[in-house]
């Protein structure tokens, strides 16, 4: 009977084994996968509103928004190809309102395809506005 004991404990051992790299490969590795796109998305988001008042502060000193925001995407490491700047009221008046749009394209960044999911984790907007 204690041969019989052996035998079986060996097994379980194996299939504890098996079941701990089930878990792993189809559990883990995704939720892992989630948290770094997650964390991407973040991180871009962050740098788009920095480049947007950067862009506002610019238009407030009379330089190209468009030309600080790209600079500020650029020296954050993403890809102006997947960029959008839109400026309204640059050159107006003191005390009109200059807003500067940024949007980007966060598709080609993911681990994961989140199109299904929701449009604000593949494109991300943002605007800032400060007064001429």
């Amino acid at each position: 009977m204690k041969t019989c004991g052996k035998n079986t404990m060996r097994g379980q051992r194996g299939a504890t084994a098996v079941e701990f790299a089930l878990i792993l490969a189809f559990i883990l590795a995704p939720l892992t996968a989630a948290v770094v796109d997650f964390g991407q998305i973040l991180h871009a988001q962050y740098v788009i509103t920095r480049a947007a008042r950067e862009g506002a502060m610019a238009s407030v000193r009379g330089q190209d928004p468009t030309a600080a925001v790209n600079a500020y995407l650029q020296n954050a490491g993403l890809d102006l190809g997947h960029a959008t700047v839109g400026v309204v009221g640059a050159s107006g008046d003191g005390g009109t309102p200059a807003s500067v749009t940024v949007g980007y394209s966060c598709a080609d960044m993911a681990l994961i395809p989140w199109d299904g999911v929701s449009d604000g984790l593949t494109n991300l907007s943002t605007t800032a506005t400060a007064r001429n």
